[in-house]
């Protein structure tokens, strides 16, 4: 049984931690092997895929620019505006919220106090 068919978008695991995104040209040996060839090349690749290196198949949908995003949040940049940055102003509104609610509880005591005189 074929999973996929010539012509279908595939990315799978080249040697370890490579991703490879080409289009099915050729299953071989009922499913288990797939030729690739990439869009932009002129022959088939070397090797023939196996089933089990398939991580995914493109579907035909797509989110534009996020491969940009997730680039930047990769860099140092990245890291301090998304992380570093939002965690810092979460600390800042907590210690508000806090001083806020202290002054409050610090008002009312003075408030019951004055009255119990």
């Amino acid at each position: 049984m074929t999973r996929f068919k010539e012509g279908d978008v595939i990315t799978y695991l080249m040697e370890e931690n490579v991703l490879v995104t080409h289009r099915v040209e050729k299953v071989e040996s009922n499913g288990q092997l797939y030729v690739t060839k990439g869009d932009a090349n002129d022959r088939a690749d070397f090797e023939p895929v196996l089933a089990d290196n398939v991580v995914g198949e493109y579907t035909g949908t797509t989110i534009p620019k996020v491969g940009y995003v997730m680039n930047f949040a990769n860099s140092k940049e990245g890291a301090v505006l998304l992380l570093i940055i939002p965690g810092a102003l979460l600390v800042l509104y907590a210690f508000i919220t806090i001083w806020r609610a202290a002054r409050e509880l610090d008002q009312t005591k003075h408030r019951d106090g004055s009255r119990v005189s």
